[in-house]
């Protein structure tokens, strides 16, 4: 959402920027002009002459300098009032000739150069400009460099010619001056204020030249440093003046970034990141790890702080075949499947992104990257299967149930201790697949296994059909010894009376005693002979 507020404390901090360093320079020109005008390179004082004769001297004083030079030029003014025309002598061509003599030179630093000023018998009457120009040969030392900054100061004044005739005949010339203006005593304010003014500017152009070329070569760093095609400005005010607002911004979800500014990816902030529910990233800034944040969330990112990984932490289920070989020498292969997801604290989570490794050098990428979820099903859960379980079994043990059973709870007991342990996984469940094998020689093995089978199972059922034989053999054995003790008994019953039976009433008493016998014993008499034997105790019993 647009924070109004935010974007004007951004642009307002801006804004005291620019004029904090527009003061800056401009103080520091200011400075320096003023220092360099009055201090390093004092301006020229010059002596202008107040009139001939006696008062005809002129010259110059550099307080900082030394006077080379003197140059008088002239010209005559033109009459600018129809008077002036009228008392104008009649001459073809009106002449300026002035001229200094007696030029004495500055001695020393700081001592005036003179002369005198003269105004020759040749100037034509009338009124003329006179300039006097005194120039120095300073120079300034920089860097060990000298540089030739030249100064100079004028008089300028009028002197008004008088031709006097004489009764002779002859002429004689008289010169006044008016109008006397050294450079130095009457300066234009204006003039001044706008020379001190381009002055300053022009010292603030180099600084301004210096800020705007290191601000583009930062821009051009950061852009080559980081393999960005732009973004470097933007990240140069947002470093200095924060962000206007929550752009630019990263978001993350599922893992992986799903939107955001490339800049920010290989860069890093400032910046801010929506954290989804179902991820947790790790960031790091300086080649070191700095925080653990777990979604959601809308942290910000520090300048040049940058996601190192993104963890995802949603539930994974992650089905896969190991290939291993048995005790006894088959190959199979074996699906297995496994639900995990990184653990609930911190600690997991640094954990399941700082346990990388890297395969074989002549894998490419994203192969060659174990990461967490690799390491635990291409490590852990593969070496395990093949190697510490069905490594220990028999074929025939993998296809029963109860030993399939077995490893998927000895599987599931390793994988929670090892990954709970070095990457930070939750285990949530183990489940086994179905086992397959193929192959000739595979086929011929499983025709063997099965002729084992059935012989082992022939076998077994022989071994029941002898045991059914002796246990029937036992009981008609254990019949005939209680029908032979029963016999014994009757006749030893028969004995003790000691009177005469008939034999009807033995016949009766062997019947009732086979029947009892055969009731006990649980044996099975024919029917037809069941038959005989009621109609035998019904004729035995008739004829008693």
């Amino acid at each position: 959402m647009f924070n109004l507020g935010k974007y004007l404390r951004y642009n307002v901090r801006i804004l005291i920027a620019v004029l904090g360093i527009g003061l800056l320079l401009f103080g520091a020109s200011l400075a320096a002009v003023s220092i360099y005008a009055l201090h390093y390179n004092q301006r020229i004082i010059p002596i202008c002459p107040t009139g001939l004769d006696a008062n005809n001297l002129t010259g110059a004083i550099d307080p900082d300098g030394v006077i080379v030079d003197a140059l008088v030029t002239g010209h005559p003014i033109q009459p600018s009032t129809l008077a002036e025309v009228l008392s104008a002598p009649a001459e073809n061509e009106a002449v300026t000739s002035v001229t200094l003599l007696d030029v004495t030179p500055a001695a020393a630093v700081g001592r005036p150069l003179t002369a005198r000023f003269y105004v020759l018998e040749t100037t034509t009457a009338g009124a003329h400009a006179v300039t006097i120009t005194y120039a120095n040969n300073d120079r300034l030392k920089f860097f060990n460099r000298e540089v030739s900054v030249p100064q100079s100061a004028h008089c300028t004044f009028t002197v008004q010619v008088t031709k006097v005739a004489h009764p002779d005949g002859t002429f004689s010339t008289v010169a006044t001056l008016h109008n006397i203006r050294p450079s130095f005593l009457a300066p234009d304010m204006e003039v001044d204020v706008r020379q001190l003014m381009l002055n300053v500017a022009g010292g603030m152009v180099p600084g301004i030249v210096v800020i705007v070329t290191a601000l583009l070569l930062c821009t051009h760093l950061v852009n080559a440093f980081f393999g960005l095609e732009g973004g470097g400005w933007q990240f140069l005010k947002h470093r200095f003046f924060g962000r206007p607002g929550f752009s630019p911004y990263l978001i993350v979800g599922g893992g992986r970034i799903v939107m955001g500014v490339d800049s920010v990816k290989k860069r890093g902030g400032p910046a801010g990141i929506v954290l989804r529910q179902d991820s947790a990233i790790v960031l790091e800034s300086g080649g070191a790890l700095t925080r653990v944040i777990r979604g959601p969330g809308f942290p910000t990112l520090e300048p040049f702080e940058k996601i190192w990984d993104i963890i995802d932490l949603r539930p994974q289920w992650w089905p896969f075949k190991v290939s291993a070989v048995t005790r006894d020498g088959i190959p199979i292969t074996y699906e297995v499947a496994v639900k995990f997801q990184v653990g609930p604290t911190d600690a997991d989570i640094l954990s399941a992104a700082t346990c990388k490794w890297i395969r074989d050098a002549w894998r490419t990428e994203p192969d060659r990257l174990m990461d967490w979820s690799k390491r635990l099903i291409i490590g852990d859960t593969e070496g395990v299967m093949r190697n510490r379980i069905l490594a220990r079994y028999n074929l025939d043990e993998l296809l029963d149930v109860h030993v399939r059973q077995r490893i998927r709870q000895d599987l599931f007991e390793i994988l929670k201790a090892g990954a709970a342990q070095n990457l930070g996984i939750e285990i949530m469940e183990v489940v086994l697949q179905d086992a397959t094998f193929q192959g000739q020689v595979l086929d011929e093995w499983a025709k063997t296994w099965k002729m084992q089978r059935d012989l082992e199972v022939a076998k077994i059922e022989a071994d029941e059909r002898l045991q059914e034989i002796k246990l029937v053999e036992r009981a008609r054995s254990q019949v005939r010894q209680e029908m032979l003790n029963g016999a014994v008994k009757t006749l030893n019953a028969m004995t003790k009376r000691r009177k005469n039976v008939p034999i009807d009433y033995v016949l009766l008493s062997f019947i009732d005693m086979v029947e009892d016998i055969a009731a006990a014993q649980k044996v099975f008499i024919p029917e037809d002979n069941l038959v005989k034997l009621e109609n035998i105790k019904k004729d035995l019993s008739a004829a008693h």
